[in-house]
């Protein structure tokens, strides 16, 4: 008997771009979409400073991240996506602003044509 052994193609994963967070006021919320694709996967997980969760092994899918920082300042983070041996980090920035104190007059207001 003749023993045939069939290539596996590795699973690969391609992320368009870092997602792009707003800035965001202390004590709200913000969310950025990040936009993966993935071939050859049959399973695969995202993972954030940690914190793991499966996600769609689909063809192109996408994650939306929350940004609820506590204090101001800059703040980085990587999440990694991974499907067997293959993993893919994106870096995370985003910007945490104060909240304007009573009477302080915000930079932007809307005007009324």
């Amino acid at each position: 008997t003749n023993n045939y052994t069939l290539p596996v193609k590795a699973p690969k994963i391609t992320v368009a771009a870092a997602p792009e967070f707003p800035t965001t006021t202390v004590g709200e919320t913000s969310s950025a979409t990040l936009k993966y694709t993935l071939e050859n996967a049959t399973e695969a997980t995202a993972t954030i400073e940690g914190e793991g969760f499966s996600i769609s092994a689909q063809a192109v899918g996408s994650v939306t991240i929350a940004f609820a920082p506590e204090a101001e300042g800059d703040y980085t983070g990587t999440l990694t996506i991974t499907s067997g041996e293959v993993k893919e980090t994106v870096a995370l920035a985003a910007k945490a602003v104060a909240k304007p104190q009573k009477g302080e007059q915000q930079p932007f207001s809307i005007v009324w044509a």
